[in-house]
C-alpha cells in the first residue's frame, strides 16, 4: 500500500468525519522518504494516530495470556514478524 498516494486520503477524510483512524505504518511505504514523512505528519496532523502491527496487535489482545492473547502471538512470531523481514533471534 503506498502511504503518499493510496492511504493518505482516506485516513484524513475519515478522521476528519470523526472516525477514530489508526494507519498501521509498517504495512505501507512511498517510493522516497520525503513523501514517506510529509505524509505521515499530514495525517498526524489531521488526528489519525500513527501505530505498528506489533503495537496494534498487543491493543487488541490486552492480555497475551488469554487464549485470544495466545493465538494473536502466535500469529505476530510465525506470519506477521517473518513478513516484515523482523525475524525473532
Amino acid at each position: 500500500m503506498s502511504t503518499d498516494v493510496c492511504l493518505i486520503f482516506p485516513a484524513i477524510d475519515a478522521a476528519l468525519e470523526d472516525f477514530g483512524v489508526q494507519v498501521v505504518m509498517d504495512a505501507s511505504g512511498s517510493p522516497g522518504d520525503l513523501s514517506e514523512e510529509v505524509s505521515r505528519q499530514r495525517m498526524q496532523d489531521a488526528g489519525v494516530v500513527l501505530t505498528a502491527t506489533n503495537t496494534l496487535m498487543a491493543e487488541i489482545a490486552q492480555d497475551w495470556s488469554t487464549p485470544a492473547g495466545q493465538q494473536l502471538i502466535t500469529l505476530l512470531l510465525t506470519d506477521v514478524f517473518p513478513a516484515l523481514g523482523a525475524g525473532i533471534a
